[in-house]
């Protein structure tokens, strides 16, 4: 008989687009494919990019992305994701994300909680006071009957803020969704660019990685940088830019969808990752994925996810992201060998393997 696996609404209502709700419509396609497994997502609303792709959910006024929207889409959800707990027709609970709701209605029913990262336990300065998720954390990560972590270095993380027994947690590897395709998009990228994706704020060290490439955008006439993703250029970066009088050189393109996203790697000269902390770090797969060299930072899980197929820097120290940089822009031999041993690495990745860790976990916890 199928394990029923109750996948629930939450970061498919926080999220429109984003890591961890691709991660798990990955997931439910896998899991659909499973003699063993059968995966159900009930709720009603949402607006998230990926859903579409499993799951037919309503949209109300989908141009409006206020706040109070926000909340109702939240409510609703919730409500039908408590009243589906309180009929009980499942084995095992999952939920995407930290809110505890569901606890009072488990009925004994055991729950896996999946940790993406520990970014808010290392950096609680970046974190809003109103912003519960720590607590949220720590109360399911005691009470779950199993962890998945997506790293050995989140694992460690997990040690080491809780005290949890190392037993309780089990690793768990992402895939990437991206590929190159054939297709031209009508965008008006430079023609030899250094890329950098997503979130630009705080850990993610934007600003030093700026500083850092600053000379090398100076030095080398034809070579820009791109920003794919996220939000505009706020006033402060185009001051920065300024300052260092290359504002001309600094592009910013917002992506639509997978395939986009995939061309605009393609066409770098290098994708760099600079950022200080990542529970895995998809965007270094993407990258394989894309035939794009990569450069990222030595620290948390970088070197697990990369392993030879990449060029490391210390991502505090400019010195160093300038020479890496530099390194790998300057060789065209160079480039082709981290394209190589990114394609060879990425077999260690893929949804499919991260859906049968979940299986193998499912079927060890006693119903």
């Amino acid at each position: 008989m199928k394990q029923k696996i109750y996948i629930d609404h939450q970061i498919y209502t926080i999220q429109n687009f984003g890591g961890i709700s691709r991660v798990f419509t990955e997931l439910y396609k896998e899991f659909r494919k499973n003699d063993e497994i059968e995966p159900i997502l009930p709720f009603l609303l949402s607006d998230n990019e990926y859903i579409k792709e499993v799951k037919e959910v309503k949209s109300i006024f989908p141009l409006n992305k206020s706040f109070i929207k926000r909340l109702f889409y939240y409510a609703i959800n919730r409500l039908y994701s408590t009243w589906v707990l309180i009929k009980g027709d499942f084995d095992i609970f999952q939920p995407t994300y930290y809110d505890p709701y569901f606890l009072p209605f488990l009925k004994g029913k055991p729950f896996v909680l999946l940790v993406h990262d520990m970014t808010h336990e290392i950096f609680p300065n970046t974190v809003s006071k109103k912003d519960k998720t720590i607590v949220w954390k720590k109360k399911l990560i005691y009470k779950a009957d199993r962890i998945l972590a997506i790293s050995e270095n989140t694992k460690k993380d997990i040690i080491k803020f809780y005290g949890i027994n190392e037993s309780k947690i089990d690793i768990v590897y992402w895939g990437t969704s991206l590929k190159v395709t054939k297709n031209n998009f009508n965008i008006d990228l430079p023609k030899r660019y250094i890329l950098f994706v997503g979130n630009r704020e705080t850990y993610k060290n934007f600003e030093l990685f700026f500083k850092s490439i600053s000379i090398i955008l100076k030095e080398f006439k034809d070579m820009y940088l791109v920003c794919a993703g996220s939000s505009n250029f706020s006033d402060k970066e185009r001051r920065m830019f300024k300052e260092f009088e290359v504002e001309e050189k600094v592009k910013h393109f917002k992506f639509k969808g997978d395939d986009e996203l995939a061309y605009i790697y393609s066409k770098a000269v290098c994708f760099v990752f600079p950022s200080l902390y990542e529970g895995f770090g998809i965007p270094v797969l993407e990258a394989f994925a894309c035939n794009c060299p990569a450069i990222i930072s030595n620290t948390s899980s970088f070197p697990e996810v990369g392993g030879n197929a990449v060029e490391y820097f210390n991502p505090q120290n400019m010195e160093s992201i300038k020479n890496a940089v530099e390194k790998v822009i300057k060789s065209e031999k160079l480039r082709q060998d981290l394209i190589i041993k990114g394609r060879n690495r990425l077999k260690m990745f893929s949804w499919e393997k991260a859906a049968q860790k979940f299986t193998s976990v499912y079927k060890e916890i006693k119903l």
